[in-house]
């Protein structure tokens, strides 16, 4: 697995997400920090990295360089929210289907405790991604992991996490989990590039 963001101690901010996957697909994994994202480009396209975290523009430029990817998932904040119900700040910004499906379906966010107020276009989120290139029955014990597994909840109830507060799923505390992704899901990058013509946006490899 590799990351391209540049963090104090990326492997043990991360360190949930590579014991999770170790434990369910029975395989090994080797964590590795770029400086940025083009090393997890290169690596998603030339098959030295099977899975890698990716910024939604980064995403769109792999596909644009002929890597073969799927957008597994993209990471949820649920802290702006859990800071607008407890009147710590009067507004804050999070994505609908954590205000909408995964704070209510658990039961941390109650009918009324919080009003939407304005709602933007679709701003994907950084996506995992892995390789199309993997067996089947690993790609589908990864997704199932990150899908149904790398939360709070499930890490609180499970035992991994002490308590919600505290858990680091990856890379902050912050973040609640992981909700499906599908390539379309990054539409909108594509729709920026179109629009503005911009150099960064033309495949250079």
């Amino acid at each position: 697995m590799k990351s391209g963001r540049q963090q104090t101690d990326p492997r043990q901010s991360w360190k949930t997400v590579i014991e999770m996957l170790e434990e369910e697909t029975g395989r090994q994994v080797e964590f590795k920090q770029t400086t940025n994202y083009n090393g997890v480009i290169e690596g998603l396209k030339s098959g030295t990295v099977d899975v890698g975290m990716l910024g939604p523009f980064s995403y769109v430029l792999a596909r644009t360089v002929g890597a073969k990817l799927t957008p597994v998932m993209a990471g949820a904040h649920d802290l702006s929210v859990q800071s607008v119900r407890s009147g710590k700040c009067d507004v804050g910004f999070a994505s609908d289907t954590m205000v909408d499906t995964t704070m209510p379906s658990t039961g941390n966010l109650r009918a009324g405790e919080i009003k939407v107020v304005w709602r933007s276009p679709a701003i994907p989120s950084s996506p995992v991604a892995m390789r199309n290139a993997l067996p089947e029955d690993v790609r589908k014990k990864i997704s199932e992991t990150f899908l149904t597994k790398l939360n709070k909840d499930w890490l609180v109830e499970n035992g991994k996490c002490a308590d919600a507060k505290s858990c680091v799923v990856a890379g902050k505390a912050g973040m609640g989990g992981y909700v499906a992704a599908q390539d379309k899901t990054f539409d909108p990058v594509r729709k920026v590039c179109a629009t503005t013509q911009d150099e960064q946006c033309e495949a250079t490899s």
